[in-house]
């Protein structure tokens, strides 16, 4: 956002042939333009409480500014770079716009806009289920007029008081509220009944997934160890460790209800397989490959990602002096260049 104020205050600049170096050497200059000093003066009108925002909203200096903008912006718009940039801003006023929605519990706002953004943003699933939520909400006055009726009236968010900015998400609101009340309790209670069956507990301070992997190569020394669970980053952490257990150590993964198999990795096979150099590259092709469909690298899953990455010479050097160094400037401006090409990024560019 301060990109865009600054964008903004650029063409603002440009508008009204105003010299910004100026401003920044004498902050109390002031502008000698009749169109800026009616903005000022329906700034301090707005400031001292003469005019209420939407008086303010409603003036003719405001409206004239918005078409003066408009032209300018209509111009710039022929410039591809220019373009670019315009349309940056107005992602930026789009989340403004959002924000304001759910600060203030602006029910028409917070459905307009959005779905496109969503929809170019890759998670192609969460774009079908806003279609419908919008499709949905956009009936509630006629299929649930009591429910449309609180949300209008903004019960679409949470408050903690009756100020006006004063509007959380709902979603903050269940994570950062509810979550944090009821799930360390229910942790407390569960970890008493486990206790009670004579069950071992171990509780995580910092990184859980860390937690199980040291938990399990520990009691591997004792005797053979499963580990059961859905995240991939269990398996990676458990193939990073340079030397195997003394005991065997298995990943287990749950059974899908689509598929009902279980899968069951051996993790000193599995380390013997791919390699002590891959497991030590492990979890940098696992953290550079991305986590969802949007940070992946131009596109391009984990499989296709470690196919590239193992079987190329120069990147296993890549990955050495990544793990030996501290990623300096220049290793890091040196290889983003042929990153490009290599990871055939190039053909997802626009220019």
């Amino acid at each position: 956002m301060l990109v865009d104020t600054a964008l903004y205050c650029l063409l603002i600049a440009d508008i009204f042939n105003i010299d910004v170096s100026k401003l920044v050497e004498e902050p109390k200059s002031t502008l000698e333009t009749t169109e800026m000093k009616e903005i000022d003066e329906l700034y301090s009108q707005l400031s001292s409480g003469e005019l209420s925002a939407s008086e303010a909203g409603e003036s003719d200096v405001l409206k004239n500014l918005e078409a003066t903008v408009r032209r300018k912006t209509e111009i710039l718009k022929q410039s591809r770079t220019a373009k670019l940039w315009l349309q940056y801003s107005e992602m930026v006023q789009v989340l403004r716009q959002f924000i304001i929605a759910e600060r203030t519990g602006n029910w028409p706002i917070h459905l307009q806009e959005k779905l496109p953004f969503l929809a170019a943003s890759g998670h192609n699933l969460y774009t079908k289920t806003a279609y419908v939520y919008l499709m949905t909400m956009q009936s509630l006055d006629e299929d649930h007029p009591d429910v449309n009726a609180n949300v209008i009236n903004g019960n679409h968010v949470i408050r903690c008081n009756n100020r006006y900015w004063a509007g959380i998400f709902l979603d903050l609101f269940i994570e950062q509220v509810l979550m944090r009340k009821n799930k360390q309790p229910f942790i407390n209670t569960l970890g008493e009944k486990l206790k009670d069956g004579h069950v071992q507990i171990i509780y995580a301070e910092d990184d859980a997934d860390l937690k199980i992997v040291l938990t399990a190569i520990e009691k591997s020394k004792q005797h053979t160890t499963t580990v059961i669970g859905e995240d991939a980053d269990l398996l990676i952490l458990l193939c990073y460790p340079s030397k195997d257990t003394i005991n065997k150590i298995y990943f287990k993964s749950e059974a899908k209800q689509n598929t009902h198999k279980i899968k069951i990795w051996d993790i000193t096979e599995t380390r013997r397989k791919i390699g002590p150099f891959v497991c030590n590259i492990l979890s940098f092709i696992h953290a550079f490959s991305g986590c969802d469909t949007t940070s992946r690298i131009f596109g391009q899953g984990k499989g296709m990602v470690f196919k590239k990455i193992v079987l190329t010479l120069n990147y296993k050097i890549m990955q050495l002096s990544f793990a030996r160094s501290l990623m300096l400037r220049a290793f890091i401006k040196q290889e983003n260049k042929s990153l490009l090409h290599y990871m055939e990024g190039y053909k997802m560019l626009k220019h």
